[in-house]
Order: C-alpha cells, then structure tokens, then sequence
C-alpha cells in the first residue's frame, strides 16, 4: 500500500464497526485490515447492491400480493411502500411478523404467503366475516356502519 499523506485516517485500523457493516452486506472485510480499505470494500458492496430489492422488500411485497415491476430496484420498491404505508397498514404487518417469529426472524420472502396482508388488514380494521349457515356470508363493517349480506 503506498501511504496517502493526505488523508492519514485511512492508514488507521479497520474499526469493529466497518467488519460488522461489510459482514452485514454480506462482503469480506478486506485483507488489508485499515479505514481506507474498508471504506473501499463498503463503498463496493453499496454500488454492488444499490438496485437490488432486499430480501425485506420482498417479503413486504408479497405480504400485500404484489409483484415488483420490470426493473424495479430498492428505491422504486421505497417509493410503493410509502405510497401505501399507512397506520393501519403498519400494524397489519406487526401483527404478522408477531404471529410468525420464524418468517420474521428468517428473512426468507418464500415463508411469506403472498397476498396475506388483507386478511391481516380486515383484522386491524374491525372487519369480520362469519358464515351463517349454507350459501350465506354477512360482512360486518363496524368502522363505518356497514352490514353486507350475500347470498347464494
């Protein structure tokens, strides 16, 4: 390495906290264990994996039964999410990563059933459905004062 003298920090040893970063992108910290170098390394691993979806995206994505569009990358994934991010919303996520630990602990976009965010949403809203006998549905909408009665 040829010292640069003007930037001394970067011949400084690597901190704890730049291994755990690179280790948490899922990089190897460099062999040339120095600031500089992990900066390098991490600056690589944000540029590598700035389009990418996370594996919590996606997770969130299927919660709520959508797919990502044709190119869509982190930010544009950012920008639905907050287009539909609300508080009701927010709980009937909580509400699920709390009954399935596993799922949440696992970040596996696979254990989550695509489309589930709905049932979990209706929960949160008040909203019930409750069979009543052959070919009939009523739908309870307290919120707003609603009953609907379905037949067959």
């Amino acid at each position: 390495m040829n010292p640069d003298p003007t930037s001394p920090w970067k011949h400084e040893p690597m901190t704890q906290a730049q291994i755990e970063y690179i280790k948490s992108m899922g990089g190897t910290p460099p062999a040339y264990p120095t600031k500089g170098e992990a900066s390098r390394v991490i600056d690589a691993l944000i540029l590598q994996g700035a389009g990418r979806i996370t594996p919590r995206q996606h997770m969130y994505l299927r919660f709520w039964g959508k797919q990502p569009e044709p190119g869509w990358g982190k930010m544009e994934v950012m920008k639905w999410m907050d287009a539909h991010r609300d508080e009701a919303h927010e709980k009937a996520w909580a509400i699920f990563k709390d009954n399935h630990p596993e799922v949440n602990a696992s970040n596996k976009p696979d254990g989550v059933p695509f489309g589930a965010g709905a049932n979990y949403l209706a929960k949160v809203n008040g909203v019930t459905a409750k069979p009543q006998g052959a070919g009939c549905l009523i739908i309870l909408l307290p919120f707003v004062g609603l009953t609907i009665w379905l037949t067959a």
